[in-house]
């Protein structure tokens, strides 16, 4: 922040804002007053009568060196551009000239420079090709250009040129009609090139100073401005960057200028003053810079105008040309926030040039500022430098500090009631689309600048885009959460399209819309909203409050008079105060299950939210938000911060002066800044040398290429030792709130620990090994199954079943009967309570207890196998966490954290043997827990996604993850083979934010929004016309708001995008598990046992078909009309659509129906979990024509071409079949685990299987042979034959692509985050599904993704495509319908 801060609280906005004005007044100039400027640094050289140069000398100049040339493509004020005059006080008669000497008829390339420039412009490789140009080392010239080179390499602005004062022709032609002289021969030679500066952008406090303004012809900013018959000053035009100080390599992106300009150019009949204002730049990656801008109006030369705003071929005398002005912007990048500085500079700068007489050069001001001044680094440092003749420093705040604020952030209190900003400030938590709008540009970025540092310690991860331009206004309708200001004007036509979605805030007039569609504002936590408020209060109303204070005299004018930096600092200190009261507590739910190499945690989402039921909408909802994942990821490892610091202070439990007066950086100490550093001044001109200007002048390229040789102000790299911390305090004791709460808990406690008692000595007695009958009575089984109801009792019983005991578990008959009772009753209650506690103690205790019936052990697991908590993947993984986080815990003698702040200084052996453990640790637990799942009945499927993702979470290597997924089908194999059907699946919850637990550290970085590069690509098109990734989501903008339509009713949804509709069929009460297309519209099949047809034009169910009593998970298209279904109810059902009636059933088989193909009209072939196949005659339903009987396993899959079957099986084998005969002609044996996927291809059959790998059959002849594709990492389940290529989706999330001939993929399409599971060809894509939700379009020629489907709710079960159409099912219930154009062409991503 700076030292030279004025006051902060001013009386009216407008006053101090008002156009944003710097204070100053920009001097009006005739064409008389206008001279070329002369070079500063370079002795006076000898002229004649009839070109007279105007020069001033400088004892700076050094002839030796070689300087001048610059090869920047874009066109700089000094390049091919007349130039800028200046009004030399020392002599007015010898500062006039007549003629520019280097643009006689426009022939400006015959100038040394300009032949340079030509010749590097008209370089036929493209500009990517070019980059060595720019890096090559610079080459030494002996002989020191010349005057007359010197001055040819000043040319002028064609918006500011008077031709009256250009040499005389024979002047221009001494100076430019040598081009072939040995030295620019010579010159023509040398290779042109960027100069670059010895110190880093980022070490500098300023990275570059730029020159924005119109260029030599005026460009309309869009078609529109273009017609004809619009005025040309209503037009509005483009401008473009003129000069960068340094120059860069790469160019800065176009569209710079529409943030110095946010109106456009438009040309004005007057002098409309300055204005200057902060903005900030966001890339592709979101990385910010941040910019201020003065703008200035400078009038139009004679030619300018007859060349842009007269009729072609008018001849006007100059003297009657009426006055048009142009605006010209200097604009400061830089990558720190240093906003008060910037201001000051540019203010000065501004003044200094057309205000005062210079004692410093123009150029000598840039290379001092740009180029010495470093950035201070974070910690207690000063840099102290020269604005003018006044001494101002800057410092940036240590880690351990509030965050920098360089800028008055009162103003968004001032322009805001405490309650609207208090409502703003919850949209902001929540990651609302925020769009902040004003008259004020300033006070746009202040108040957007304001609000991202409420946040603090989070951070707003999305599009910040404090100054909007107009032209990127469409911007508004992006789908991604946002913080934007714009002008009000800019707003006002759109706020009736975006007001469905955006918080749109009006800044002016203090009024906040909210959004219309299904918006709920969640409220913060009390009390802590309520002492925030109260603590705002105090600091904004202070008047308020003392008005009943009969000390208080409210007649006299009292101001409450208070530093930036003061208010800035109470602000910044109530919110912070704020957040670490609601999460005090947050390292208690970080459970770390690794620490090195990269330390991975859990967060415990549920249990934290238990903590504070009453504000758990608030928390579930910024839960689910980016910015609280960043946080996580940035407090992983342990850190100093201010945030921690003021955790441990309890600060909480401080009053807000306690906090400022303690805590809080003391600003007017001088002990907080034991480092100062001094940048030498910038050098100053001779008395008599003193200059002004009345335009913006001409920049001497050769005196600012010295800045490059000039190196920073030298900074410490080392920090001194700091004095040990004063502000820290001893805690203070508990509030009488929280001890008026830990009272009532340590009387809950207490009745909990008798009763405890009571259900300790009834469970002891149930498993007493002595007792041979029933041990609890009627009435003491009762009074336990009472105590089951509540958690601690269920607990209690559990925790006394997991004593020592020295007979090893064995108990009687009746004793064991009795306690298998009483455990599966615990366990029902647990499960319909989510009670994980007593659910994980007892799970090793079903190992432990038994009883010997028929001479052998009969455990307890084989008594509570069907209890539906085993079936919560969401209990295994809270199991394993825990029990990974206490191992980890052990392993670090308790104190992860200490090891995490130790690690860094281990040595990497050291390091990697305790990475070894940990993975040696975790492997054992991981397949502990497998044995467990698998011998307490959970589906196979279920315990297989379950692993990889615990794999996933825990980094487990490759190898080691291949053996524990051997592990579990060995384990699975063993315990389901007798089993003729498998149990339904149960439906896990993915990882994602908004469950139960939140992973933290598994990226190693922050997450990335997609916020900024789309913001960026968006303008890129704006500006540029280029194809980009997102191009397809930037021109559905309007298309999605100004155009949508939707309807909506109890059956169906439809949304209308730009290329494509979706239809959303609702209806259903469970999960659909499939669907077909007909004329008519969907048909599905659901859960919930029904079958509904769908009428896609009218928007209603036609009709509900009932029938089955189990789930219905298979629909086929047999015959016009007609319809068959499978189901889990062990049947198949033949149905007349037309009529919507069932017509027949078909028994036969004894599992559930897991696979179903339709031969022809009159013969469909099923596969159920009986491992069998039927083939019905639909004519005869009666029963089945052929059983294909061979397989050991329950069948998983089955394709048909001709006569020929292919199955395959759980057994690891697949079976060709004759379909004439009802014989197995071949069995195929080569996988390891179970077959999921298969597919036929002429005489080559491709299967895929759990054990990752897919396996090419080729069947010519009699012996079979195989070949092994292996590159998955996950279940294979779907194969493709596209394009005479393989396409497979596995549960590693990703889809690859082979080629016939090959072992390996050929590409490897990654884009899923869960398990893809089915593919299918869509026009000439294809298109796969996911766990993750989302349906993708991919382009295998290209390698790329084309279109992301996103809009089910829940897991997709099933994918069909039907010509440009695409239907989907899933776990949410409904069933989506996906309708594109016939020649559809996806946008290039």
């Amino acid at each position: 922040m700076s030292s030279t801060d004025g006051k902060s609280s001013q009386d009216s906005i407008d006053a101090s804002l008002s156009s944003d004005a710097p204070s100053m007044k920009h001097g009006q100039q005739s064409s008389d007053d206008l001279a070329l400027r002369s070079k500063n640094d370079h002795p006076p050289m000898e002229t004649s009568k009839s070109a007279p140069v105007s020069t001033v000398t400088s004892p700076t100049s050094t002839p030796e060196k070689k300087k001048g040339l610059f090869g920047k493509k874009v066109v700089s004020p000094f390049e091919s551009r007349s130039g800028d005059r200046s009004k030399v006080t020392k002599s007015r008669s010898e500062s006039t000239t007549d003629k520019s000497p280097s643009s006689e008829n426009g022939k400006e390339g015959k100038s040394i420079v300009g032949k340079l420039l030509k010749k590097f412009n008209n370089n036929p490789r493209k500009a990517e090709d070019r980059t060595d140009i720019y890096v090559q080392p610079e080459k030494k010239i002996e002989e020191s250009p010349s005057e007359e080179e010197r001055q040819r390499a000043h040319t002028t602005s064609d918006a500011n040129v008077n031709s009256n004062q250009r040499g005389s022709d024979e002047a221009n032609r001494r100076m430019t009609d040598n081009p072939s002289s040995p030295r620019e021969e010579k010159k023509k030679k040398e290779v042109v090139f960027i100069k670059k500066p010895k110190s880093n952008a980022e070490d500098r406090l300023v990275a570059h100073l730029l020159i924005i303004g119109v260029g030599k012809t005026l460009q309309p900013l869009s078609a529109k401005q273009s017609e004809k018959n619009m005025d040309l000053l209503s037009r509005v035009y483009k401008a473009e960057q003129l000069y960068s100080f340094p120059q860069v390599d790469k160019e800065f992106p176009p569209h710079l200028w529409m943030f110095c300009l946010p109106r456009g150019v438009q040309i004005e009949t007057r002098d409309r003053g300055q204005t200057c204002f902060p903005f900030v730049l966001t890339s592709a990656t979101g990385k910010r810079m941040y910019a201020y801008n003065i703008t200035f109006w400078e009038p139009c030369s004679p030619e300018f105008i007859r060349d842009n705003l007269l009729p072609p071929k008018t001849a006007v005398d100059p003297k009657n040309l009426p006055s048009y002005f142009v605006p010209k912007c200097v604009c400061i990048i830089s990558h720190h926030p240093h906003y008060a500085v910037f201001r000051e500079w540019l203010v000065e700068f501004h003044k200094r040039i057309f205000n005062m007489k210079l004692t410093i050069s123009v150029e000598q001001m840039m290379i001092n500022f740009a180029m010495q001044v470093p950035a201070p680094p974070p910690r207690n440092l000063k840099v102290k430098f020269n604005i003018g003749e006044k001494l101002v420093s800057i410092s940036r705040p240590p880690i351990t500090s509030l965050p920098m604020s360089d800028f008055p952030m009162m103003y968004a209190f001032k322009v805001l009631s405490l309650r609207n900003l208090l409502t703003v400030f919850k949209c902001l938590l929540v990651e609302q689309k925020i769009l902040l709008h004003s008259k004020h540009v300033t006070l746009l970025a202040y108040t957007c600048e304001t609000l991202q540092l409420l946040m603090f310690p989070f951070e707003w991860p999305h599009v910040f885009v404090p100054n909007l331009p107009e032209v990127l206004m469409d911007f508004a309708f992006s789908p991604t959460p946002f913080i934007i200001g714009a002008l009000t004007d800019f707003v006002l036509p759109i706020v009736d399209y975006i007001k469905q979605d955006v918080v749109i805030v009006d800044l002016d007039l203090d009024q906040i819309s909210l959004p219309e569609e299904a918006f709920q504002l969640v409220e913060l936590p009390e009390p802590e909203s309520s002492i925030l408020m109260q603590d705002l209060q105090k600091f904004f109303q202070s008047d308020i409050l003392s008005l009943d204070n009969p000390q208080f005299n409210p007649y006299a004018l009292s101001r409450n008079e208070t530093s930036m930096a003061t208010t800035n600092c109470y602000i910044q200190s109530a919110f912070l105060k704020f957040f670490v009261s609601i999460f005090r507590d947050y390292r208690q739910f970080m459970m770390y299950i690794r620490c090195l190499e990269s330390p991975v945690a859990i967060f415990d989402i549920v249990n934290f939210l238990n903590l504070r039921p009453d504000a758990m909408p608030f928390f579930e909802s910024f839960m689910e938000t980016q910015a609280f994942s960043m946080f996580l990821e940035e407090h992983n490892r342990p850190k100093e911060s201010i945030f921690n610091d003021w955790i441990d202070n309890a600060v909480y439990n401080f009053t807000i002066e306690d906090v400022i007066s303690k805590l809080a950086p003391n600003q007017a100490s001088k002990e907080r800044f034991p480092e100062v550093v001094i940048v030498p001044e910038p050098k100053k001109l001779t008395k008599e040398n003193t200059v002004e200007y009345t335009v913006f002048p001409v920049l001497d390229e050769f005196q600012l290429d010295e800045g490059y040789s000039l190196h920073l102000a030298e900074i410490s790299k080392k920090a001194p030792k700091e004095r040990a911390d004063p502000r820290k305090q001893a805690t203070p004791g508990p509030t009488p709130r929280e001890l008026i709460v830990e009272e009532a808990l340590e009387t809950k406690q207490r009745e909990h620990e008798v009763q405890e008692k009571v259900v300790r000595e009834l469970s002891l007695k149930l498993v007493d090994p002595v007792v041979s009958e029933a041990p609890l009575s009627a009435s003491e089984e009762t009074q336990l199954l009472e105590f089951f109801k509540f958690e601690y009792g269920r607990k209690a019983f559990a925790s006394a079943l997991a004593e020592e005991r020295k007979d090893e578990g064995r108990l009687s008959d009746a004793s064991f009967t009795q306690t298998a009772e009483m455990v599966n009753s615990a366990l029902r209650e647990a499960a319909s309570n989510l009670d994980f506690v007593a659910p994980r103690i007892l799970v090793p205790l079903t190992f432990k207890y038994h009883h010997i019936a028929d001479g052998a052990e009969d455990h307890l697991y084989n008594r509570v196998r069907k209890q539906d908590i085993w079936q919560n993947a969401d209990f295994w993984e809270k199991a394993f966490f825990d029990s990974s986080s206490k191992q980890i815990r052990e392993l670090y003698g308790g104190d992860v954290r200490k090891i995490l702040r130790q690690a860094p200084n281990y040595t990497t052996v050291k390091r990697k043997e305790l990475a070894a453990k940990e993975l040696d640790e975790i492997f054992r637990l991981l397949s502990k827990f497998a044995f467990n799942m698998v011998n307490l009945g959970v589906a196979p499927d279920t315990i297989r996604r379950w692993m990889l993702k615990m794999c996933s979470m825990c980094s487990i290597e490759e190898d080691q993850a291949k053996i524990l997924n051997q592990l579990l089908s060995n384990m699975s194999r063993a315990n389901e083979m007798s089993k003729a059907e498998e149990e339904p699946l149960i439906r896990m919850g993915g990882f994602k934010k908004g469950d139960r637990y939140l992973p933290v550290g598994l990226t190693g970085r922050k997450e990335k929004s997609e916020g900024p590069e789309l913001l960026f690509n968006f303008i890129e098109e704006k500006t540029e016309g280029k194809p980009n990734p997102l191009k397809k989501v930037h021109q559905t903008f309007k298309n999605n708001w100004f155009q949508k339509k939707r309807t909506v009713n109890q059956d169906m949804k439809s949304e209308e995008h730009d290329d494509y509709t979706v239809k959303t069929f609702i209806g259903h009460t469970e999960g659909v598990l499939s669907a077909v297309l007909t004329d008519m519209g969907p048909i599905s099949g659901s859960c919930d046992g029904t079958i509904r047809v769908w009428n896609t034009f009218t928007a209603k169910c036609v009709s509900t078909m009932t029938g089955h009593t189990g789930w219905v998970n298979l629909l086929e298209i047999y015959d016009d009309g007609k319809l068959v279904s499978g189901s889990y109810d062990h049947s198949l059902k033949l149905w007349d659509i037309n009529k919507c009636t069932k017509m027949h059933s078909m028994r036969g088989h004894k599992g559930s129906i897991s696979c179903l193909a339709v031969k022809d009209a009159r013969s469909i072939l099923s596969g159920s979990y009986d491992n069998s196949i039927n083939m019905w005659d639909t004519r005869h339903h009666t029963k089945s024509m052929l059983t294909f009987l061979g397989h050991a396993a329950p069948i998983t899959c089955l394709v048909l071409e001709g006569n020929t079957m292919v199955t395959g099986s759980r057994d690891a084998t697949l079976r060709v079949w004759d379909l004439r005969t009802g014989k197995s002609m071949k069995i195929l044996k080569g996988h390891t685990d179970w077959v999921k996927s298969c597919r036929l291809q002429g005489d080559q059959i491709f299967s895929g299987s759990c054990d990752s790998t897919i396996r090419r059959w080729a069947l010519n002849g009699e012996v079979t042979s195989s070949v092994l594709l292996e590159g998955h990492s996950g279940t294979v389940n779907a194969l493709l034959w596209t394009d005479n290529s393989l396409v497979s989706a596995s549960a590693d999330s990703t889809v690859k692509v082979w080629s016939l001939n090959d072992t390996s993929p050929s590409a490897t399409l990654q884009s899923h985050s869960d398990e893809v599971m089915d593919l299918v060809t869509f026009q000439t894509k294809v298109v796969s599904s996911s766990y993750d939700r989302s349906i993708k379009i991919w382009d295998l020629k290209l390698e790329s993704l084309l279109c992301t489907l996103q809009g089910h709710g829940n897991r997709i079960s099933s994918l069909r495509s039907y010509g440009n159409q695409i239907l989907s099912t899933s776990w949410d219930n409904t069933v989506k319908l996906w309708q594109f154009p016939i020649d559809w062409r996806p946008r290039t991503v």
